[in-house]
């Protein structure tokens, strides 16, 4: 009988395994690993193109702040010229009706 009993007692110690060291998933752990690696690598090109972006993103911008201020300069110097000009139509139209 003390035969049986060493059998169950093996029966029952081998049910108490983790389920962590089931052969299937120690298979699967380097494709896990690959999986991680691929994923780290897609989040490092992400983060190259994302630097990139913003690279353009700026350059752009101060592109278009460069021209918005040339062309409220530009408009500056127009609104000047044309209060001149008016200015003297003005003074020659007075000229020609106090005659």
């Amino acid at each position: 009988m003390s035969a049986k009993n060493e059998k169950k007692q093996t029966k029952t110690d081998d049910r108490n395994e983790t389920p962590y060291s089931f052969e299937p998933f120690n298979a699967l752990s380097p494709m896990i690993q690959d999986g991680f690696d691929r994923t780290l690598s897609l989040f490092d090109e992400l983060a190259t193109i994302e630097r990139e972006n913003y690279e353009r993103v700026r350059k752009a911008t101060e592109h278009f702040s460069s021209m918005v201020t040339d062309t409220i300069l530009y408009s500056t110097e127009l609104v000047q010229e044309l209060r001149k000009i008016s200015l003297e139509a003005t003074r020659k139209g007075g000229e020609l009706f106090s005659r």
